[in-house]
C-alpha cells in the first residue's frame, strides 16, 4: 500500500465485512467515508445519470413513441463509449466523429 491506495472498496460496494486487518508500520493520515454515506452518494449520482439519459431519450424523435417505463429501461442499459478508430499503423487511436450534447447516431441501426 501507498499513497492514494484505497482498500475496503468491495465491503463497502456488497454490503459485507472487510475480510482482514489492516495494520500501519508509520502513522498515516486516512481518509474514510462510512457505508451509509458512501451509498447514499451512490444511489444520488446513479439517480442523477439515470434523470440525464431519460431527458436525453425523449429528445430523441424515433424514441418519441415509446412508454415511460421503456424509456426506463433503456436508461439503465445506456453506457457512455468513445469512438475511435484503433486500426491506424502508429496503433495511436483516431478520433472519428464529433458529437454535441443531446446528438446521436445509429438510430435506423435500432430499428432493424
Amino acid at each position: 500500500m501507498g499513497p492514494g491506495k484505497v482498500f475496503g472498496e468491495l465491503a463497502i460496494l456488497y454490503n459485507c465485512t472487510r475480510t482482514a486487518t489492516v495494520k500501519t508500520l508509520t502513522n498515516v493520515k486516512l481518509w474514510a467515508i462510512d457505508r451509509q454515506c458512501f451509498q447514499t452518494i451512490m444511489m444520488r449520482t446513479g439517480l442523477i445519470k439515470h434523470t440525464e439519459y431519460m431527458e436525453f431519450l425523449k429528445s430523441v424523435p424515433t424514441f418519441h413513441g415509446l412508454q415511460e417505463d421503456i424509456l426506463s429501461k433503456l436508461a439503465d442499459v445506456l453506457e457512455e463509449v468513445n469512438v475511435t478508430r484503433e486500426d491506424q499503423p502508429t496503433g495511436e487511436p483516431v478520433y472519428l466523429r464529433t458529437q454535441g450534447k443531446g446528438d446521436w447516431f445509429g438510430e435506423k441501426a435500432l430499428q432493424g
